[in-house]
């Protein structure tokens, strides 16, 4: 099937894609690509994905016929399946914070968490150095991170 602008602009914007005209151009533009065979993929899956097109004959015999989809049937399931992105989940709720303003107040704390040496570095270095080395290690992340 030869794939018009139009529904070259449609496929492509059944993909996730910041900017369709972007893609087609770079499809186009790109050296070395074979921009017939790089279209022909990238229909043959959306074909394949959607169920489109028929098949004739019968399960039993070999030599079954496939028609593929007119240009009109393939333009209504391209503009029937637009992508459709995801709501992006603010990292906030992700993080299980009550509010944005919580999320941003704990910075300090995130950042503290990021340094600390583990719990077993810790717990060494107080059993070689000190308590009060120890002390001081922590006091300088605390000091580079004041709470809010």
């Amino acid at each position: 099937m030869e794939l018009t602008n139009e529904l070259k602009l449609l496929l492509i914007q059944t993909e996730a894609h910041t900017d369709a005209q972007t893609v087609i151009d770079n499809i186009t533009n790109t050296a070395g690509i074979d921009t017939d065979a790089a279209w022909t993929q990238r229909l043959d899956k959306f074909i394949k994905d959607k169920n489109l097109g028929s098949w004739s004959g019968t399960d039993a015999e070999m030599n079954k016929v496939y028609t593929e989809p007119t240009a009109a049937e393939l333009k209504t399931s391209l503009e029937a399946n637009p992508f459709v992105p995801l709501a992006r989940i603010p990292i906030w709720e992700l993080e299980k914070y009550e509010s944005e303003a919580d999320y941003d107040a704990k910075l300090y704390a995130r950042n503290r968490k990021s340094e600390y040496p583990a719990m077993e570095d810790q717990l060494d270095k107080i059993f070689h150095d000190g308590i009060d080395a120890w002390k001081s290690d922590i006091q300088a992340v605390k000091d580079k991170y004041p709470k809010g």
